[in-house]
């Protein structure tokens, strides 16, 4: 149940039985009885086409298909049936890679038979890939209230990416937020804070403090607990001097209930990257690195069989390779970062083409100083990149344009981030003090802090934070940003909004 969209891709057999058509066949969408030859003929034809559809043949049965669906006599088949062809219909053409059309197949299915959770569920992931965010939100909250019980069964990063991809200020997103919480959903028990830090924060920005303080009881990781520390829209919700608020000992306490996590769902692969993710939070980057080590030893163990895997979430596993490289970059072991960051980049990512570790290994060559090889890498990126991405390839390929010199392609790759920038304000900041931009960076970073929407981002980026020293290409923009909060102008802007403070962990 609830296979994502990759997970689609191969035709199921949905052969409805002949009996059942021909008796919903026999009547006409006039509503009298169509002629018996008539009936039969577009019994002969239904049946067929999911034939086709059930032997994997895609391409031939999608026009069938199609001249079923567009046949009047569609219309004087039962619900049942028509749900049968329209699922089978918009499965062919998530095979033939035609997204749209299957969206819209998905939402005739979904109005034949509103009770099946399944239909709904693809429709949002299909109304997501299409870019119909309002959609994809909208079929989320439709689930969310009708089964709230089975929303762990759903991909969780479809519902943490329809969230994301939601403008700040959309009536939908509000909604799903609040439909998410009232369902309690808690992502198989990892929880969901940063998705209760923005419910919170909306909240508070439509004068709703009681709901804002009701929200935040379920904040309680260390990242979102930073930002309601350091954002002053929460000062009357939030003692600073509690221990309900001290960062640095929710990061100790995230790692004691996700190591208890980890052993009590041993095959969740999700679940063991975010206690080794916590691990490197706290700077126990040995042990992360062992846990990282200890899960991929368990996944060669297996081999090939997929019976044998140990866990669940197989796709996932490129994920500790990433982690892995961070250790071992904080461990000062730079060189063996690259060799883990290379492997991953040539594994496949959710069973599609690798796209993040490629990016995050053109980062690091950016990092070393090594600027051909980031251009290199990331030269292999296609296309199909959600706006988030696509700024940070811009951002790697900026960072090898500087260090090669190549003046016209870090003008190219800054005018997309600067034209992008509402899909990542903190990598526009970034991109202009590696330009030595400091001006423009200090007016985008003030009107950034203007603005609800990306102020907690950009609050965040200001702050001090644990970090390893820099490697040859970090240094230029570690002592440029700085400078930038350093300037009077900047840190005015901060102070009316906000605040810098140190935390203790990375």
């Amino acid at each position: 149940m609830f296979a994502g969209i990759r997970g689609l891709l191969v035709v199921i057999a949905l052969v409805a039985p002949v009996g059942d058509v021909a008796v919903a066949a026999s009547t006409s969408a006039t509503g009298r009885p169509a002629p018996q030859g008539t009936a039969l003929a577009y019994e002969q034809k239904v049946r067929r086409a999911l034939e086709l559809a059930g032997n994997n043949g895609s391409v031939i049965a999608d026009p069938a298909l199609s001249a079923v669906i567009a046949d009047p006599s569609f219309n004087g088949l039962a619900s049942s049936q028509q749900y049968v062809v329209l699922a089978t219909a918009t499965l062919v053409a998530i095979n033939l890679g035609q997204f749209p059309r299957a969206r819209d197949l998905s939402k005739r299915a979904t109005l034949v038979d509103p009770e099946n959770p399944d239909e709904l569920y693809q429709l949002s992931q299909l109304s997501r890939v299409t870019g119909d965010t309002e959609g994809a939100g909208t079929s989320l909250i439709q689930f969310s209230e009708r089964w709230p019980e089975l929303l762990d069964n759903l991909e969780q990063v479809h519902i943490q990416q329809t969230v994301q991809f939601l403008d700040h200020d959309s009536p939908t997103r509000l909604a799903l937020l609040k439909a998410l919480f009232d369902a309690n959903w808690d992502r198989n028990g990892a929880g969901a804070s940063p998705m209760w830090f923005d419910l919170a924060a909306l909240q508070i920005e439509h004068g709703d403090n009681a709901a804002a303080a009701v929200s935040m009881k379920r904040v309680t990781t260390p990242a979102e607990l930073v930002k309601l520390r350091i954002d002053r829209r929460f000062d009357s919700l939030v003692d600073r001097d509690s221990w309900r608020f001290n960062v640095e000992n929710a990061a100790k306490q995230r790692v004691e209930a996700l190591a208890v996590l980890t052993q009590a769902k041993p095959r969740s692969l999700s679940i063991r990257s975010e206690y080794i993710d916590a691990l490197l939070t706290v700077g126990l980057h040995d042990e992360a690195l062992a846990q990282a080590d200890a899960a991929i030893a368990e996944i060669a163990e297996a081999g090939s069989d997929s019976d044998s895997a140990p866990f669940d979430d197989m796709r996932l596993q490129v994920w500790l390779h990433d982690s892995r490289a961070i250790a071992l970059r904080r461990l000062g072991r730079p060189e063996e970062a690259v060799a883990v960051m290379e492997r991953a980049s040539g594994m496949s990512e959710s069973g599609a083409p690798n796209i993040s570790q490629v990016i995050n290994l053109g980062q690091l060559y950016c990092a070393l100083g090594r600027g051909g090889d980031a251009a290199a890498t990331v030269a292999r990126v296609g296309k199909n990149l959600t706006g988030y991405g696509q700024m940070a390839l811009a951002m790697v390929q900026q960072c090898a344009a500087l260090q090669s010199g190549d003046r016209a392609g870090s003008d190219a790759a800054l005018a997309y981030i600067r034209e992008h920038r509402k899909d990542s304000p903190v990598m526009l900041l970034t991109a202009l003090l590696e330009a030595g931009m400091e001006d423009e960076a200090a007016d985008a970073m003030i009107a950034f802090l203007a603005s609800p929407g990306s102020r907690p981002d950009v609050l965040e980026w200001a702050q001090g934070f644990r970090q390893t020293p820099p490697l040859v290409g970090q240094v230029r923009g570690r002592n440029s940003r700085d400078a930038l909060l350093a300037r009077k102008d900047v840190l005015d802007a901060v102070a009316k909004v906000g605040r810098i403070e140190q935390f203790a962990i990375f």
